[in-house]
Parts: structure tokens; sequence; C-alpha cells
């Protein structure tokens, strides 16, 4: 029940490219990558729940600016039940 609350960058060609060549280089690896389209994003919220009669806007109005110190691999896996993140590269 709830919602996943998150967010979501304009398209960004740059960024598109790097995750096409670091699937490129796990498949190399021996990896078998996601059938799924990759949407970069940020999770804010899992199971976000709103008291009746509030409702978040689909989506912001304004943008936000953000910078990043670069790209990181995760793996998101679940342990006793819970989700986690752990970096795979520093």
């Amino acid at each position: 029940e709830g919602g996943i609350w998150y967010l979501a960058p304009d398209p960004c060609p740059t960024l598109l490219q790097g995750q096409a060549q670091l699937a490129q280089a796990l498949v190399a690896h021996g990896f078998s990558p996601e059938r799924q389209v990759y949407v970069p994003h940020v999770t804010l919220g899992r199971k976000v729940l709103f008291p009746e009669g509030h409702a978040p806007p689909k989506s912001l109005l304004r943008p936000i600016q953000a910078r990043s110190e670069g790209a990181r691999l995760f793996l998101s896996h679940r342990v006793d039940g819970q989700l986690r993140y752990d970096i795979l590269q520093p």
C-alpha cells in the first residue's frame, strides 16, 4: 500500500550514455542486464501515504538545482526483509 516518491532529472544524454557503457561492460563480464528501460531517479520514499483528502502534486512545478560528485554502482537487495543499497564501487 502507498506509493513511491522519487525525483527524476530532465533527459540527460551524458547520463544515459554512461549507463549504456556500464551495461555493455557488465555484459562483457558475464552479467545479464535488466530487460526494463533504465529510468534515472532518486527514491525519496516507499509506501508513502497521505492523509485522506491530501494528495501530492504529480510533478514539481519548478526545477530543483542539484549537482553530482560522480556515479556510484549500487547493489539493491533485501536483507531480513529490508531493502538495502550497497556500494559496489567506491
